[in-house]
Order: structure tokens, then C-alpha cells, then sequence
């Protein structure tokens, strides 16, 4: 597995300024509420918690956002956004700021994501888009389904920015590294535009702390 290249090193300049605003932002201000524990308590369930957070955090950074936004044969874009306020979007060929596909499901992200859902950020009019998956290594799960699941996405890119070459698109894996009853620890990074070095955006780890399940710091 690619340890994640400073974004310094990178370049960052060459990224668009809608982007690089999202980014930057996402990375300082995201902070999901804690995954939901199930009937067991012992569970971390991410999909309709934090997408429910990803809303939230939309809503606090956009000014207009349009959910489920029409695609081509009757599919969805999960979100469209524009910076100002009371944008247009509700036609097929409106022209959002960013296009945003997520899946938290990882088995879903590694058989039918890419195909499917990562398509819909270049059939869009958008100015940037981005993906945002989790993958999982925790337990005994190894690290080989998680880095097919970014490779393919990585080879899909390449294939779909054909034609839309000037769209920079950025792919934000949420890494699921451990489970436990108590603790879960992601590590959170991005490729831009099909890059094959990832660039950091920081831990979200949550523990069971006097019986409530937190965000903590991680420590070491």
C-alpha cells in the first residue's frame, strides 16, 4: 500500500480552485456524527449516518444543493452543488460547481461502484467533481480488495476524463484500518484527477468512552 505523498509535493496548484476549496474545507471542518452501534452495540455503521452528515455539511458550505439531480436514462447524481445561492438545477444539463457521488458500502464500491456511480461525475455539466468511498482492511481482510477498488477507479478515470479532459476530479477514500467493539479508525486520503499517489486528509477515529461513542484524537 502507497503511503500518502504531502500534498506540498504535489502540486497543488494545478488544482482547481472549486476543488481545492472542497478539500481543504472537508478536510478542516467534516466531522461526522459517531457510525451507528446496532441492535449488538458493538457495530460501526457509517451509510446512513454520515451520509446523513455529508447533507449537514452541504448545507453549511453551499448555497444551493439538489439531491438525486436527474442523469441521463432515468439515473441520479446523489448531490449537486453550486457556491451561491438559488442556482437553477433542476434540468439534466444545468451546471453545478461539484458533483458528488458517495458509497459507503465497500462491497458495493469494489463490484459495482466504478462502473456505475463514479461514471455519473463526467455525464454531468459540472465544473469538478468527486467520489467518495470507504474500503475496508480491518480484521483479517488484508489490503488487496481495498487497493483493487482504488486501482480501478484509478484506470476508470482515465477512460471516462476522455471526454471531459479540463474536469478535475478528485477520489476521497475513507479506509476502515480497525474494528472493534469499542474502536474504529479511518484513514482518510484522495487522488486527483487519476494520480496514482494519494494525498492525506487526516484520521476519523471513534471509541466507546464512559458508555457514549465519540470522535477521539488519535494518539500515536
Amino acid at each position: 500500500m502507497q503511503s500518502p505523498v504531502p500534498a506540498t509535493e504535489l502540486q497543488e496548484d494545478f488544482m482547481h480552485s472549486t476543488l481545492s476549496r472542497f478539500v481543504n474545507q472537508f478536510q478542516q471542518k467534516f466531522d461526522p456524527a459517531p457510525p451507528a452501534r446496532g441492535k449488538s452495540q458493538k457495530n460501526w455503521l457509517i451509510s446512513r449516518v454520515w451520509s446523513e452528515s455529508l447533507r449537514s455539511w452541504f448545507t453549511d458550505h453551499y448555497g444551493t444543493r439538489r439531491y438525486e439531480f436527474p442523469v441521463k436514462n432515468g439515473r441520479r447524481l446523489d448531490a449537486a452543488l453550486c457556491h451561491e445561492a438559488d442556482v437553477p438545477l433542476d434540468h439534466p444539463d444545468a451546471r453545478m460547481d461539484l458533483a458528488i457521488e458517495w458509497e459507503w458500502d465497500n462491497n458495493k464500491v469494489w463490484s459495482q461502484y466504478g462502473e456505475g456511480d463514479f461514471r455519473k461525475l463526467f455525464q454531468v455539466t459540472a465544473t469538478c467533481g468527486v467520489a467518495i468511498v470507504q474500503t475496508r482492511v480491518d480484521g483479517r481482510r488484508g489490503t488487496e480488495k481495498a487497493d483493487d477498488t482504488i486501482s480501478q477507479l484509478l484506470a476508470l478515470h482515465k477512460r471516462y476524463s476522455v471526454k471531459c479532459p479540463k474536469r478535475d476530479v478528485a477520489i476521497v477514500e475513507f479506509r476502515r484500518i480497525l474494528h472493534t467493539p469499542t474502536e474504529v479508525r479511518f484513514d482518510a486520503r484522495y487522488w486527483l484527477n487519476g494520480n496514482d499517489k494519494p494525498r492525506p486528509l487526516g484520521p476519523w477515529d471513534y471509541a466507546v468512552r464512559r458508555g457514549e461513542a465519540r470522535r477521539v484524537a488519535r494518539s500515536g
